[in-house]
């Protein structure tokens, strides 16, 4: 099956529009862009909606594919639910680019990693006085 165009083009001047998530109503990032199947794949959905991959994430945490197909196949049946009103209020506040799940932190050095020195372990060994240091 040939694969669809995401952008459709009119002329080689104009500018493709910037795709704005339904559920979040925030720009979607091209880092950031997932396909939703309104109706599931595995159930025959084939109409998709472009979100922010946060927004989709949260979508499939809510409901399983069945409530999806039943109750959730529409952008507006899933903004009228309580729990979808409450965490588009708390992500449109966010930037577009803001994904929970993949915050790069960078280590504190301030903390450092410390083997245990209670009940006379030594660093490198387990409890059984194995030695678990890796094989280089």
């Amino acid at each position: 099956m040939p694969r669809r165009r995401e952008i459709e083009v009119k002329s080689w001047h104009e500018q493709a529009a910037t795709p704005v998530c339904p559920l979040c109503g925030r720009v979607i990032p091209a880092s950031q862009k997932d396909a939703h199947h309104l109706v599931p794949k595995s159930k025959g959905g084939r109409q998709t909606a472009f979100l922010h991959r946060i927004c989709h994430r949260q979508i499939h945490a809510l409901f399983t594919h069945a409530e999806l197909v039943r109750d959730y196949s529409t952008i507006d049946a899933l903004l009228a639910h309580p729990e979808v009103q409450t965490f588009v209020d708390w992500v449109k506040r966010k930037p577009p680019d803001f994904n929970r799940w993949h915050e790069e932190k960078p280590p504190d050095p301030a903390v450092a990693v410390v083997a245990p020195a209670s009940r006379g372990i030594e660093a490198g060994t387990s409890r059984h006085g194995r030695d678990v240091r890796p094989v280089i």
